[in-house]
C-alpha cells in the first residue's frame, strides 16, 4: 500500500485501499472512509428532495385537470356578486380583494370551494335541487366565469333538470 501523506502537507494520512479508491484514515486511527462517502449522502438527500418536489408539482401538470373550469378570480367575482346580490363588479371589489387574500393556494381546491358556496346559496334561495346536483352540473357558473371576465352580470340560477 502506497502512503501519500508526504505529498499533502498538514492532512490526515491518505492511502490507496484494497479497491484502489482514495481513502482517508481518521486521525483517531479508526476505520478508513472513502473520500466520496459524504458526497454520496448529500447526493441521496438531493435526489429525495427532487422527487418530493416533482410529486408536489404533479397536481399542476396538464394531465391533472380540475373539474371546475374557469379562472379562480372569476369564481371569486361571481361568488361576491351573488352574496352581495348585486350585478356591479365595482361594488363587489372589496369582497373580491378580501376573498383573494384568504383563498386557498391550490387553485382547483379554491374553485371547488367557491362553486360549492355558490351552489349552496342558489339551492337555499331557489328551494330546489341539491348542492350535489349543482356541483355535478358542469355548466353551473356565474357570468364572469362563463364570459371569461367581467361583462353583463347575471345572478346564477339553480340547474333546471
Amino acid at each position: 500500500m502506497r502512503n501519500c501523506a508526504a505529498l499533502v502537507p498538514d492532512s490526515p494520512s491518505l492511502r490507496f485501499g484494497e479497491n484502489q479508491a482514495l481513502e482517508r484514515t481518521p486521525p483517531s486511527g479508526g476505520r478508513s472512509v472513502p473520500h466520496w462517502a459524504p458526497m454520496r449522502s448529500i447526493f441521496a438527500t438531493f435526489c429525495i428532495c427532487v422527487l418530493l418536489w416533482v410529486n408536489a408539482r404533479a397536481a399542476e401538470l396538464p394531465g391533472a385537470e380540475c373539474p371546475v373550469h374557469g379562472e379562480l378570480v372569476h369564481w371569486i367575482a361571481d361568488y361576491c356578486i351573488l352574496t352581495l346580490e348585486t350585478d356591479d363588479e365595482i361594488a363587489a371589489g372589496d369582497c373580491i380583494v378580501k376573498e383573494l387574500a384568504i383563498a386557498s393556494k391550490d387553485q382547483c381546491k379554491a374553485k371547488l370551494q367557491y362553486k360549492r358556496a355558490m351552489c349552496r346559496a342558489v339551492v337555499i334561495r331557489d328551494s330546489r335541487d341539491t348542492i350535489e346536483k349543482c356541483m355535478a352540473d358542469r355548466s353551473f357558473a356565474g357570468s364572469t366565469v362563463t364570459n371569461g371576465g367581467v361583462g353583463a352580470q347575471q345572478i346564477p340560477r339553480a340547474p333546471t333538470e
